[in-house]
């Protein structure tokens, strides 16, 4: 899933308004089905909801500590009795992104 247009081109209205018209009603539910998709897909915590979501921590780009980034590959890490999931990278520092400016955030599996 990709992040949503805070600026979608929408088809200009015109003499001939009923063909513009179409076009823009096409448009408007093709952006409400994307909005859709994307706030149901967070709410049901689905991975492919998130953009962000990457199987390893930034190595570029802003971040703004307390940042988070969703793993997107998890999987089960440890010895036994001690094993746990990467659920994502927490931020601990602004700017660019670094080997240090991210920490595993870890949940513990039980097995």
């Amino acid at each position: 899933m990709s992040r949503l247009d805070f600026t979608p081109r929408l088809p200009r209205l015109s003499e001939d308004a009923d063909d513009d018209l179409r076009s823009l009603v096409t448009e408007l539910r093709k952006i409400h089905t994307d909005i859709s998709e994307q706030v149901n897909a967070l709410s049901e915590g689905r991975v492919f909801g998130n953009y962000n979501a990457v199987p390893s921590p930034p190595e570029s780009g802003i971040f703004t500590r307390g940042d988070f980034i969703r793993n997107s590959q998890p999987v089960e890490l440890g010895q036994l009795g001690e094993q746990y999931i990467i659920i994502g990278w927490t931020a601990v520092e602004d700017g660019s992104a670094s080997p240090t400016s991210f920490v595993e955030t870890r949940a513990l599996t039980g097995n």
